[in-house]
């Protein structure tokens, strides 16, 4: 005679217990996917500036034309709150539409140019050749402040200047988020080249 061995209490997975593993799953996909996907969107920031500076060095030289890159960080309304993303910081290209304009800034550049001027008495236009529109940072995350050789801009508008002789206004651009990580883009004003940082850099930290 055959005897056939059956296994009681075979253990295995329910339809619920499986439910319940794809829902943690799916919830802690949810919790980290946006966290990965807005880091990678401020990379990419962080990477389309550094490109957008030097294409702008570049046309300055090859147009003979003064341009700035225009740093919009928190209007000065906004300044005396701790909720800098409600104002979308970014930055964009400006040419200059005048040979005026090229004149005051070329008398000026002899020193420094005026980079947190409000109303700059040289006349910009936009460069839509350069960069279409404004490019936005990505929530949560904004330009802490804009450092100069002799100043800091923490609000308002930061202008880095690129003149036709191929010098840049020197700068350290300082981008943060709420979880404290840093990004550091220096300009430097000989070359124009840029330098990024995954940690916050103070001009001084880079003296020999």
């Amino acid at each position: 005679m055959i005897k056939i061995f059956r296994v009681k209490n075979s253990k295995g997975f329910t339809l619920i217990e499986i439910l319940l593993v794809l829902a943690l799953v799916g919830g802690m996909a949810v919790l980290v996917l946006p966290r990965f996907s807005t880091v990678d969107r401020i990379k990419a920031s962080v990477r389309k500036l550094n490109v957008v500076s030097k294409q702008v060095q570049n046309q300055a030289r090859l147009t003979n034309t003064l341009h700035r890159i225009v740093i919009e960080l928190t209007p000065q309304a906004e300044a005396k709150t701790e909720d800098k993303n409600s104002f979308e910081q970014g930055f964009y290209v400006e040419v200059a539409n005048s040979k005026s304009a090229r004149v005051v800034a070329d008398s000026a550049s002899e020193e420094k140019p005026d980079e947190d001027e409000e109303n700059p008495t040289t006349d910009f236009a936009p460069d839509t050749k350069l960069l279409k529109r404004k490019e936005v940072l990505p929530n949560n995350f904004f330009f802490k402040d804009v450092e100069f050789k002799d100043k800091i801009i923490e609000n308002g508008k930061a202008y880095i200047y690129f003149f036709p002789q191929g010098y840049v206004t020197q700068a350290a651009i300082h981008i943060t988020n709420k979880d404290k990580i840093n990004y550091t883009i220096i300009i430097h004003p000989l070359t124009g080249q840029t330098t990024i940082f995954n940690e916050e850099k103070r001009l001084k930290d880079l003296q020999p």
